[in-house]
């Protein structure tokens, strides 16, 4: 049976641009780390940063990896060779010792974008985030809704480096309850 023509047919290639008229190496196997918590309006000694989540149970190597604020530029910042994120552990990126030369997270809001590469290339996984505005000292971190959503609140506090504390909610007020509405007739 001929499948030239089905999409179930075909996968990305292992390989940038394909390997024409030989075997693939098949698609990369990429630990699906997350970016986890940053913080975008700071004033030093406070530093922008980036918390890098492992949610897997073995160590993710992220080396060669990728980081930017502009999903158009997706090499802006290259994580050095051997570096590592623990299973179930962080990672946490700093402007003052890595990023920094490279781009600054905006306060008044942008993305954030996490791609893995092999130290040149892409391969193929990505994830990250757009954000708005952000008050001084407070960290948007990543949120799994009831409904399996993956959302980026402002936290109660920052946690870079362990788990989030939990979306900044409220204070919300209610002032005003209308429990039995007219009969409309």
């Amino acid at each position: 049976i001929d499948t030239w023509g089905l999409k179930e047919s075909w996968r990305p290639s292992g390989s940038l641009l394909g390997t024409p008229g030989t075997n693939d190496p098949g698609a990369v196997a990429v630990v699906p780390v997350v970016i986890n918590e940053i913080l975008t309006h700071t004033v030093l000694p406070q530093v922008d940063a980036i918390e890098i989540y492992n949610p897997t149970a073995s160590t993710a190597s992220v080396g060669g990896w990728f980081l930017t604020d502009n999903f158009g530029e997706p090499k802006k910042y290259r994580i050095a060779d051997g570096v590592s994120v623990p299973a179930d552990g962080y990672l946490v990126l700093s402007a003052d010792t890595s990023f920094g030369s490279t781009f600054a997270l905006s306060s008044s809001g942008e993305e954030i974008y996490l791609f893995s590469g092999d130290g040149t290339n892409l391969t193929g996984y990505v994830h990250g985030f757009d954000f708005g505005p952000q008050a001084e000292g407070v960290t948007f971190g990543r949120y799994i809704n009831s409904l399996g959503e993956e959302l980026f609140p402002a936290q109660v506090v920052p946690t870079l480096g362990t788990n989030n504390a939990g979306p900044r909610v409220g204070p919300v007020v209610i002032s005003e309850i209308m429990y039995h509405p007219p009969d409309i007739g």
